[in-house]
């Protein structure tokens, strides 16, 4: 199993990981198993405390993962963003920098690979060190929710929205830096809604809803630990036009209310 592959590699990491990562470069059919026994390797260094054992390895497996973060399959660059955030974990000190670089890469497939990793660390290892590098780079990573890129908006919005859910004191203190992007990604956008031609039926497409969906989630979120922090009249002023919204968007705004009530009576 990938597990035991990954454990394998651990156990003797100068035979086997070359291997591993060969494996990886060469072996596109089982590229998300390889991928996912590179984790577990990663993992298991990270959680005994000898990461630096890896370290002659660890440019090799960066360079390879934002490599593999050009692939198409979704499963694949999902477990790519975890191996990146796990090696950002590992070594924060050496990689939050080269992390943060990614996010003005030309590569929409590479901030998105950097926005997931980060997104990863909020629910990994709880390390003051890591907090402590993160936090001044914070706004630039999350910033990412003015991107030009649809998936990478919504992937730091679901960041975001992680970040305030598990480490909020990371985020109290940028929120009014954040907030305005956050918000400006509750509009309707005219231009990402489309019709869909079915033959006898017609039907609208609206490309923007799950970034919308993300950004309400995330406003939601916020009223757990941060309502102190929240101009409420002006949070008021981007809930109230949900209620117009999709189904979905509606059923965000009335719990969003909801919560407000109880929590800024």
């Amino acid at each position: 199993s990938c597990y035991d592959a990954g454990n394998l590699a651990a156990g003797n990491v100068s035979l086997y990981l070359p291997l591993l990562i060969q494996e990886i470069k060469l072996n596109d059919k089982r590229r998300y198993l390889l991928l996912t026994a590179l984790k577990e390797t990663i993992s298991r260094y990270a959680s005994d405390g000898r990461a630096q054992l890896m370290d002659s390895y660890a440019d090799d497996i960066w360079s390879l993962l934002f490599a593999e973060s050009e692939a198409e399959e979704e499963a694949s660059k999902n477990v790519t963003a975890e191996c990146v955030g796990r090696l950002t974990l590992a070594n924060p000190r050496k990689f939050l920098p080269e992390l943060q670089a990614r996010i003005q890469s030309d590569s929409a497939r590479s901030r998105a690979t950097a926005i997931a990793a980060v997104k990863f660390t909020f629910t990994g290892v709880q390390s003051r060190v890591y907090d402590d590098l993160l936090q001044p780079l914070l706004v630039d990573f999350l910033s990412l929710m003015k991107d030009e890129d649809l998936a990478v908006r919504h992937l730091s919005l679901t960041a975001l929205n992680s970040a305030v859910h598990n480490k909020p004191q990371l985020v109290r203190d940028v929120l009014d830096q954040l907030l305005p992007l956050l918000y400006k990604e509750t509009v309707i956008r005219p231009e990402l809604i489309h019709t869909v031609d079915m033959g006898p039926f017609k039907y609208k497409v609206d490309d923007g809803l799950d970034v919308r969906k993300a950004a309400y989630e995330c406003m939601c979120t916020l009223l757990e630990s941060c309502v102190d922090r929240l101009d409420v009249p002006v949070f008021l002023d981007h809930v109230i036009p949900a209620l117009g919204d999709q189904n979905d968007i509606r059923i965000l705004a009335y719990l969003i209310l909801a919560r407000l009530i109880r929590a800024a009576p």
